[in-house]
Parts: structure tokens; sequence; C-alpha cells
């Protein structure tokens, strides 16, 4: 239940969000409407935060004290016992809702106080509108839930069905039209704006790889992703175990989306066809197109809640 205590001014819930690690990049411009918009929000020890199932009318961001967060969780007949088949344990500057709003998860969450918690507090529909208007917070999120998802994932990407047919590869280079039509099959561009995807095409570049060339290497400046087109492509991780993938998948986004080095190497096994696009045009793209840059953070949100479930 929650503990109604004295609501300090702006500048010290500034001062709390400014403390929080996953939040120090941000300039102070772009933290203070989320230091404006939210509140201080107090939980006794043993009480629910949240539960599944249940509209999640804020999210929170834990300041002081420890949370159990559960994902696909049963309650018991008393309404307070549970069995969870995921669980997430946030400590002090961890977050109780964010994954789910952004991921636009319906099934929500349910997060438990282990003891004491003061947390910040801000409306889900305010969060969603404060990251869509400005590319600072959202740039920062698209960030932090890279991250998140590498991690959930285990750094490689899913594999393809090994029986999968490629076909042949394209005898020429796809036209800027081919282009824009390939685009729309991805989830990201799935129902966007005709100019957001024909910003992408103009930004890409169509590249081959021949059988046992290397797209990229573990531990390399993350400067592209790459949308393979024709071809399969084997990832190896740095522990040495690895993953074959296929047209569509787009390899590299995460670590560019992170700010990170590659997680793994990528090497043809196949003739490969695919589109490059550098790192500083497709943020460019999505700081034009917010509405998109929201549509990768729910994406980036649904890996994290799909590794966790």
């Amino acid at each position: 239940m929650l503990v109604e205590g004295d609501l300090p001014n702006v500048r010290a819930r500034y001062l709390a969000l400014r403390a929080l690690p996953a939040l120090q990049l941000l300039e102070p411009e772009a933290l203070l409407p989320l230091a404006e918009s939210s509140s201080f929000a107090r939980f006794r020890a043993g009480s629910w935060i949240a539960r599944e199932g249940e509209p999640l009318p804020a999210v929170y961001i834990i300041v002081e004290g420890r949370v159990e967060v559960r994902i696909d969780t049963e309650l018991g007949e008393d309404g307070e016992s549970a069995r969870d088949t995921g669980r997430l344990v946030a400590d002090p500057a961890r977050t109780v809702g964010f994954v789910s709003v952004l991921g636009q998860d319906p099934r929500g969450v349910s997060a438990y106080a282990h003891t004491d918690v003061l947390a910040m507090s801000a409306p889900s529909d305010v969060v969603l509108d404060l990251y869509e208007s400005s590319f600072a917070l959202l740039r920062n999120a698209l960030r932090n839930a890279a991250r998140a998802a590498l991690e959930a994932r285990r750094q490689l990407p899913p594999p393809i069905d090994p029986d999968e047919k490629i076909g042949e590869p394209p005898s020429r280079p796809l036209t800027f039209v081919e282009k824009i039509l390939l685009n729309r099959e991805t989830p990201l561009f799935a129902g966007a704006p005709i100019d957001a995807v024909a910003d992408l095409a103009a930004a890409t570049e169509e590249v081959r790889l021949k059988a046992g060339d290397l797209l990229f290497e573990l531990g390399a400046r993350a400067d592209f992703s790459f949308r393979i087109h024709h071809g399969r492509v084997r990832c190896i991780a740095e522990r040495g175990d690895s993953v074959v993938v296929g047209p569509g998948m787009v390899l590299g986004g995460l670590d560019v989306a992170a700010m990170l080095p590659r997680s793994y190497t990528a090497e043809a096994l196949t003739e490969v066809v695919g589109f490059r696009i550098r790192s500083e045009d497709f943020f460019g793209m999505l700081e034009r197109h917010p509405q998109l840059g929201m549509k990768l953070l729910s994406l980036f949100s649904r890996q994290i809640i799909d590794a966790a479930a």
C-alpha cells in the first residue's frame, strides 16, 4: 500500500533521477521534464506495487529499497502467495513497469516490495509522451534497452530453421522502389509513413559478400547494422557457441543501439546480399521520425520480456 509522505520539489526529484546510473548520461534539459512529471512514492515492506493483469497507471524508478518483479505470475487463492515462471529482481536504481509499458505488454508485471521502498513515480501515458517528444530521452532508453536485450539473449541473435531454403541471389542491385518495398516487410517499418521508409532506403548501401568473408568481428567498433536479403551468416560468440541466420535478420543493430563493441563475429557461409546502414544515418532517421524510435524501443523491450518469461 502506498504510504503518503512528503513530495519534495522538482530540484529534489531531479537530483534523485540524476543519481541513477541509467540516466547519468542525459543532459539537464532532457532530464528536467521527467523530474517535473514525476513524484516520490513510498511503499511499505510486504506490499504490492503492481499486479500482473491489472492496468499499470505509472512506472517506477527505485531509489531506495529492494523490489521483486515477477513475470507470468499466478496468484494463489489468498490473492497474496504466487507462483511465477520468470523473475527479475530490482535493486536500487532499477525500474518497475518501464519495460512493460514501452513494450506495450498487456500482461503487465507483479512487483512486490521486500523492504520499505522509495520510488520515483510517473504516469505511464506521460512517460510515453515524454520519450516520443525528447530524442535525448529516447536515445538513452534505446541504449539501456539494447544492453538489457543483449544480456537477456546471451549476445547471439535467434537462429533460422536449418531446412529453410535460400534460393538464388539477385542478379542485379535492387532499385530504390524495391528497397522501399523490402523495408516494408520488417516489423519496424510495417505501417510506417512512406517518407520514413524512403529515408531508410536512401541511406542503405547494398553489400555483397562471398562465402568466408567477415561482415564484422567480435570486439570491433559497431558503426553499422546489416539486414540480410539473401544468404546465410554464422554468428560466433566469444565463448565459441554460434548460430546461423538468414534472410530478414538484422545483424549488429543491438550493438549499435547499445553503443558497445561487436558482441559476436559474423561470417558469410554462402554468398550474401544485404543492406548496410551507418549508425549516424539510422539514428538521424529516428530523430526525424520519433514514432519509429518508440516502435524500436517497444521491440527491444519485447525481447527483454520474452527472454525473462
